[in-house]
């Protein structure tokens, strides 16, 4: 018992560290208009990372909730199985956008790669 309640204090902060860095980059991006972290956002981050491990971590706990589910279903009310589809829901939609980012970040590094530089085209033209 005292092991679960841990696992959920360290979830409960990591997942807070995770949005107040999140609320602090989005405060920078919109209200400073800092442009280096609009050129942060063309690459993989921390903040990305720190999301990807999020989103593992919620799904384990997820599975690990899904096995004690399925393994003593008399010990549960149905409205447990709710709360377990709608985490599940909510967990994917998180990685599902989280791998859109992932993919745009490639594609954005794919496309500066593809384009040359401006001193390559000054060096040519003399």
């Amino acid at each position: 018992m005292v092991l679960y309640v841990m696992l959920s204090i360290l979830a409960a902060l990591v997942a807070l560290l995770v949005a107040c860095v999140a609320v602090y980059v989005g405060y920078l991006m919109w209200f400073r208009h800092d442009r280096s972290v609009l050129q942060a956002f063309s690459r993989w981050t921390l903040l990305d990372t720190l999301f990807l491990g999020v989103f593992v971590a919620g799904l384990l706990f997820l599975l690990a909730d899904a096995v004690g589910v399925i393994r003593d279903r008399e010990a549960y009310p149905y409205y447990h199985y709710g709360y377990l589809l709608s985490g599940f829901v909510y967990n994917l939609l998180g990685g599902l956008f989280l791998f859109l980012r992932l993919g745009a970040t490639l594609r954005l590094v794919n496309h500066q790669h593809a384009e040359p530089d401006q001193t390559q085209n000054a060096k040519e033209r003399i």
